[in-house]
């Protein structure tokens, strides 16, 4: 017996820590909506800080190769020679002088796009490039304007730098980092491009697919790019949001706000001032969609969540039927049977419909003024409860095409999907699949009629969505759920966040 009694402590100690287990893995101890938000502006807040210094090494990084460079006896014998031939570029004198330079410009300027010798008066009278700048003076019609002529107007005695601005020889934006040569003997001009900051902010996988990070001017310009437009696009993008102006303020926050697009994001943002180099009063903006962090938090919670959610939309019935009582359809639109999908061009004069969904699943997803697709998915389908071996799968072929084959990344958030039913039986199914393939709540309308017998739907040549829903004759409760799944999301937090938003 006593051989037996030194198990008693193991065992009294695996059953703790396996009560222990179960306690962590219970519901109640999952993180909470306002833990989840506060880890995510936690992360918003690491990414941002470290963006920041390595600008700040970055750019002080620059000055520094710039200002040993030009502060070398050489350099600044070089210098005056060139500006003594006065751009006479077919001297011999001229070319070893070049060559000189353009092997500094090589070895020691990595990050440096070119490199502009001016004079007092304002003459460029070399640069590495030999683009259209060179041999202008900066009271020229194409520079007079430029910050590079407004710093070198004002005689700087000590290193300075231009903000990013659009520059015309390059056809891109430009900063500079000017350094004055000796006394009086004139400044360089250190050209930087934009696309060495560019892809320092650029962000992988790390911040999901909607998070980024971005540079802002005192004039409130989107200095670098983002990837949610074309490149090259930024410089005419204005940010007049909460965030840019606190930031350009030398304000430092964490906020739910609307972004340049007008999408409600979770934002960071801070000042970036360099007290050592005037002219840099840029504001760093990290910021993520809320719809993200709302679908990443859907589909951890699903279980938990879609129970609610299924109640409350029950719940939310219109006490009126606003659908149309005649589908009417042409002789040229395009008819989807059951377990199929179709595609429609917007540019042409058709429509799409389907007819008769009882038991089965209307997906409709409208690229406005492009193209339509529209899905009439069985209850055989995967999507549906109880199918999930089913080797049907027709939403997941739709999006599939969708994404790779009509549209970039960028632009997905502009669909628009209609979910179209009689019943929730495919609604869960049909979540869990939009949100885990990056459709954002906002997305997703929901219009659901448990009483009707069957729904038939049509989209115009204009991708207008006519629904027509065929209830029991003589019934009276003719009630349809038109909601939007953001919407309806929103419902289930907590009723001071919703205040927030």
């Amino acid at each position: 017996m006593r051989r037996l009694l030194w198990y008693l402590p193991v065992v009294a100690g695996l059953f703790l820590a396996g009560l222990f287990a179960l306690y962590l893995l219970s519901p109640e101890t999952k993180p909470s909506w306002q833990q989840r938000l506060h880890t995510h502006f936690q992360q918003l807040v690491a990414v941002s800080d470290q963006q920041k210094h390595r600008l700040t090494d970055y750019l002080y990084r620059q000055v520094a190769v710039a200002e040993a460079l030009v502060t070398a006896p050489q350099f600044q014998m070089d210098f005056k020679a060139l500006r003594k031939l006065g751009g006479d570029v077919n001297t011999q004198r001229y070319l070893e002088l070049e060559q000189r330079m353009e092997e500094h410009f090589v070895f020691l300027l990595e990050g440096i796009y070119d490199m502009l010798f001016i004079s007092p008066q304002g003459k460029i009278f070399f640069t590495v490039k030999k683009e259209a700048d060179f041999g202008k003076a900066l009271d020229d019609p194409l520079l007079k304007q430029t910050g590079l002529a407004r710093v070198i107007a004002q005689a700087p005695q000590a290193t300075r730098m231009v903000s990013f601005e659009p520059y015309f020889a390059s056809a891109e934006p430009a900063a500079f980092i000017i350094v004055p040569v000796g006394v009086q003997q004139g400044y360089v001009a250190f050209q930087m491009p934009i696309n060495q900051i560019d892809a320092m902010l650029r962000l992988g996988d790390e911040m999901g697919q909607t998070g980024e990070v971005y540079l802002v001017d005192e004039q409130k310009r989107l200095l670098t790019s983002s990837r949610f437009m074309n490149a090259g696009e930024q410089m005419a993008v204005k940010v007049n949001t909460l965030a840019a102006n606190a930031a350009i303020n030398g304000e430092r926050g964490s906020q739910i706000i609307e972004d340049y697009r007008e999408v409600k994001v979770l934002s960071h943002y801070q000042p970036l001032l360099l007290e050592e180099l005037p002219g840099i009063h840029w504001g760093l903006i990290s910021e993520k969609d809320l719809d993200e962090v709302l679908a990443e938090y859907y589909l951890e919670e699903e279980d938990r969540l879609y129970a609610q959610l299924e109640r409350t939309l029950i719940e939310r019935q219109r006490s009126t039927y606003d659908g149309v009582n005649v589908l009417t359809l042409l002789p040229q639109d395009v008819k989807v049977d059951m377990s199929e999908y179709q595609r429609l061009s917007l540019l042409n004069d058709q429509g799409i419909y389907t007819l008769g969904a009882a038991t089965c699943s209307v997906l409709t997803a409208l690229m406005p003024n492009e193209f339509v697709y529209m899905a009439h998915v069985s209850p055989t389908d995967r999507i549906y409860r109880g199918q999930a071996s089913s080797e049907m799968n027709l939403l997941e072929q739709m999006l599939h095409k969708i994404y790779y084959f009509e549209l970039p990344p960028a632009r997905r958030d502009q669909l628009r999907f209609y979910l179209t039913a009689t019943h929730t039986e495919s609604l869960k199914g049909v979540l869990r699949l939009l949100l885990s393939q990056g459709v954002r709540p906002k997305q997703l309308m929901i219009e659901l009629a448990p009483q009707a017998r069957s729904v038939n739907v049509r989209v115009d040549a204009k991708g207008r969505i006519q629904t027509q829903w065929v209830f029991e004759s003589g019934k009276d409760d003719q009630h349809v759920t038109y909601v939007n799944f953001r919407s309806l999301l929103m419902l289930l937090l907590p009723q001071n966040l919703q205040a927030q938003n």
